[in-house]
């Protein structure tokens, strides 16, 4: 079953112990480089807030706003981070598909807001966007796909190899 949260505090702590968890899991590695800081949380509409600080290594070959590549660990941390803590466990992601708004100056932290859309039994659903703390217009917006255990895609990939033997 699906963990619910009744309180802000009990999701906090589970994004907390999450957190702490990857970066113990994951030392020295992209998802501790770009760790991301909780800004606020709520149980209701199962979303919260992060930031992720910027750096100037982070931009594009312009200089001056984030790398579209780095974009994405940004969302997939994000939306893979809530999908956990619902899920109980890690989530892989299946499919992420992301609009590029407009560019995200790397001049200040990147916040991005992620939401758990539907929790299904095998597949959980999040949506997000990310914007600057000074322009809160949306720049960027994705969806994300997350399984929470590997089995799907197992499962899923012998599906295909099973259609592409038939069409042969």
């Amino acid at each position: 079953s699906r963990t619910t949260f009744q309180t802000a505090e009990q999701m906090q702590e589970a994004l907390y112990k999450s957190l702490r968890t990857l970066a113990d899991q994951c030392p020295n590695s992209i998802n501790t480089w770009m760790l991301p800081k909780l800004e606020s949380c709520n149980p209701e509409d199962k979303s919260f807030v992060c930031s992720f600080a910027m750096k100037k290594e982070f931009a594009n070959p312009s200089g001056v706003v984030l790398h579209g590549g780095l974009s994405g660990v940004v969302f997939d941390t994000a939306m893979g981070w809530l999908s956990s803590i619902y899920a109980g466990c890690m989530t892989p992601t299946i499919s992420m598909t992301i609009s590029y708004l407009r560019p995200i100056p790397i001049t200040e932290p990147v916040l991005v807001r992620a939401r758990l859309d539907n929790p299904a039994p095998t597949v959980i659903n999040v949506s997000a966007a990310a914007y600057n703390a000074g322009n809160p217009d949306t720049s960027s917006y994705t969806h994300l796909r997350a399984h929470e255990t590997d089995s799907y895609l197992v499962y899923r990939l012998l599906i295909e190899q099973k259609k592409q033997k038939k069409r042969t």
